[in-house]
């Protein structure tokens, strides 16, 4: 009885893991084409999370995210511009980590 959560987590691992990495793809996206679109910069989203009292904004690292050469991945080609969003956006989801946790633990269904 008192193992009831670590035998949930146990049986549930792959579907814990799936549906995290299901966040941080979505919000790498989200902010891949915010940054690509230029509604806003890297530098943007982290002074509103620090505004809003985001306790990690520092974990989002915008430092060394530009991209001057395009690179090639299979037959396809990511100009630096695309590369720099993709990158700067998944920086920032990385960044927002905690707050995926804490989404995850409120929506998951209950043991």
């Amino acid at each position: 009885m008192e193992y009831r959560l670590v035998r949930y987590v146990y049986d549930n691992v792959f579907i814990i893991a799936t549906y995290q990495l299901v966040l941080e793809f979505g919000l790498t996206v989200v902010f891949g084409l915010l940054l690509w679109n230029k509604v806003c910069t890297g530098e943007d989203v982290k002074n509103w999370l620090q505004a809003h009292h985001y306790p990690f904004y520092d974990w989002v690292e915008l430092e060394n995210t530009e991209f001057a050469d395009p690179v090639m991945v299979g037959p396809l080609q990511l100009n630096s511009g695309k590369l720099t969003a993709a990158y700067t956006g998944h920086n920032i989801a990385s960044g927002l980590l905690p707050a995926q946790v804490l989404f995850l633990i409120l929506t998951f269904p209950r043991c």
